[in-house]
């Protein structure tokens, strides 16, 4: 059966936090119609037409085997076109149903189940965020991750932060408002998934989790397993940099280097391409120096735009340690800026596919980091694209280029103008480059060079 909306699931199930579970997992990964009961019999009345469009059916196998047959036959009786499934608390062998279930190894099999009785529609796109029924939510005892609200205009705002509690009198104040589903990130859904996947024990039997990204300990002891990358080395003094900054700042961008790298190093992928970056051999400390330079330039410019919020700071810091991190072994092609030049230099098709290629790489990395800042991913796949859509890799036209993109390709342009450039002037930068750099956030971002105050 194809994937489609169409497609609803019916949980049965006393156990409340272990229902919700399984809503979760159906609903994030498949995005399939979830319909909870606590019992069978409330179903009796529902029309036929809408038992009708129910595919798979979950239910509680009780203690009694005549009153589990019971069920089971009108389950058959009225859901005439549902797989059916059993859960019990003790795995059992049983012919009144399809299969049966221990309860904590169902949480952990049911993805794989929904992937061989459906055909998941291949064609649609992976959504940037996903959609969670709001008293899904409120199993937790806590959340330390945003989520957000769909706007009629297609945009998400914020609604929760991290750290707040969703309260059943919070799902029933925005029902009433017509508030019915929250949106969380991808990598925040796949994060919660393997979370209740390990305590699927504590969830059968009706305890709620903690959905804590700092406090998890299973990923404390991932990250502990991972050899410790020193900061020494990839924490520099921003204020080696080429533009006056004030005191608050520097503080302000040194702590979240801390705290962004601290982050990063808890990717095992990630960490290990740090400690390579750490005990570079390159005797100019080419990559380090770069970062140096974008880490002044970039928090300037965000100090002018009025973008230094936290958040923003952080997401500076995380693309420009990451956004060529493939290429730190070969500081030649990381200098490659514009695509023409693969033409005029002699490299081999291999080189050529590396320097096109490596922005996509590093967007896949941050992609796959469940700690990365909203949107990383994308501005490092941006972080060549230009405003007359000659970049690459995709070549896409200024006005799509995000506005955190536009500041990562302009402080990479300058930073490696000032580095080829012992005698560089900054008027001469903006009077050669300001062309090149009109159209959408580029000109104000642009523009913006010229507020900057010099050393």
């Amino acid at each position: 059966m194809k994937h489609d909306d169409r497609c609803s699931i019916l949980l049965i199930d006393s156990n409340l936090v272990y229902r919700k579970s399984l809503t979760f997992i159906f609903q994030s990964e498949f995005n399939f119609q979830v319909v909870e009961r606590d019992n069978f019999f409330d179903l009796q009345n529902m029309p036929q037409e809408k038992k009708d469009q129910f595919t798979l059916i979950v239910f509680e196998v009780e203690q009694s085997i005549s009153e589990t047959q019971k069920v089971n036959s009108l389950l058959r009786e009225n859901f005439l076109n549902a797989n059916i499934i059993g859960i019990s608390n003790d795995l059992i062998e049983s012919d009144i149903t399809d299969d049966v279930y221990k309860r904590s190894e169902y949480l952990k099999e049911a993805q794989e189940f929904v992937k061989e009785f459906y055909e998941i529609d291949q064609t649609v796109e992976p959504k940037e965020f996903t959609e969670i029924k709001f008293d899904t939510l409120s199993i937790f005892e806590s959340i330390s991750f945003d989520m957000f609200i769909q706007l009629k205009s297609l945009r998400y705002i914020k609604l929760y932060k991290s750290g707040d509690k969703i309260t059943n009198d919070d799902v029933k104040k925005y029902q009433k408002k017509g508030v019915v589903c929250l949106y969380i990130k991808k990598p925040t859904y796949l994060w919660i998934l393997k979370v209740i996947n390990e305590h699927s024990e504590e969830i059968s039997q009706g305890n709620a989790i903690d959905a804590n990204y700092e406090l998890q300990e299973e990923i404390e002891q991932e990250s502990a397993s991972i050899e410790e990358v020193e900061n020494e080395g990839l924490t520099p003094n921003i204020e080696e940099g080429p533009f006056k900054m004030e005191k608050t700042i520097v503080q302000k961008v040194h702590a979240k280097m801390d705290k962004t790298l601290k982050h990063m190093k808890k990717n095992r992928d990630i960490a290990k391409l740090l400690k390579k970056m750490n005990v570079s051999r390159d005797e100019d400390r080419y990559y380090q120096n770069r970062i140096k330079l974008c880490l002044n330039i970039s928090s300037s410019l965000a100090k002018v735009l009025g973008w230094d919020s936290d958040a923003s700071l952080e997401k500076l810091i995380y693309v420009i340690y990451l956004h060529d991190i493939c290429l730190m072994k070969r500081t030649d092609l990381a200098k490659i800026f514009y695509k023409v030049e693969l033409e005029v230099l002699d490299l081999d098709l291999a080189e050529k596919e590396l320097v096109l290629n490596h922005a996509s790489i590093a967007a896949n990395l941050a992609k796959n980091d469940h700690h990365a800042p909203p949107e990383a991913d994308i501005i490092i796949a941006q972080h060549h694209e230009l405003p007359d859509g000659n970049g690459f890799p995709d070549g896409i036209n200024g006005t799509r280029v995000k506005p955190y993109a536009a500041i990562l390709c302009i402080t990479i342009h300058f930073a490696q103008y000032i580095l080829d450039n012992p005698n560089w002037d900054l008027k001469n930068y903006v009077a050669a480059n300001k062309n090149k750099f009109r159209g959408g956030t580029f000109t104000k971002v642009f523009n913006a060079l010229t507020k900057l105050q010099l050393k």
